[in-house]
């Protein structure tokens, strides 16, 4: 499992593999948007991605996001990381050249 942390002012999207990190939300905010990717959501969550019904904006309600991808392997979390950071590229282009950070902790 990855936890997944977007954050569009920014342009970064850091990547904890390690779901346990000391790192993850430490400063969550009121209604933080967390989304949860496994197999059974799998087709639901990228058809919301592909149509834009996670909107990313420069406010609170809407400027970061919190993923948790819970697939069969590292490799396939990372192929799906991939393809939701493509559908938000593609409706969101400051996010396409986000620094994508890998976080060992």
């Amino acid at each position: 499992m990855i936890k997944v942390y977007i954050n569009y002012p920014n342009k970064i999207i850091t990547v904890h593999t390690n779901p346990d990190c000391r790192y993850i939300q430490p400063k969550s905010k009121a209604a933080q948007r967390y989304i949860r990717v496994d197999k059974a959501s799998l087709p639901e969550e990228l058809n919301r991605f592909n149509s834009n019904e996670y909107r990313f904006e420069s406010n609170p309600a809407f400027n970061d996001m919190w993923l948790e991808i819970d697939l069969s392997s590292y490799e396939s979390e990372k192929k799906i990381l991939n393809k939701i950071h493509n559908s938000i590229a593609n409706h969101y282009k400051p996010i396409d050249n986000a620094i994508i950070k890998f976080h060992n902790c």
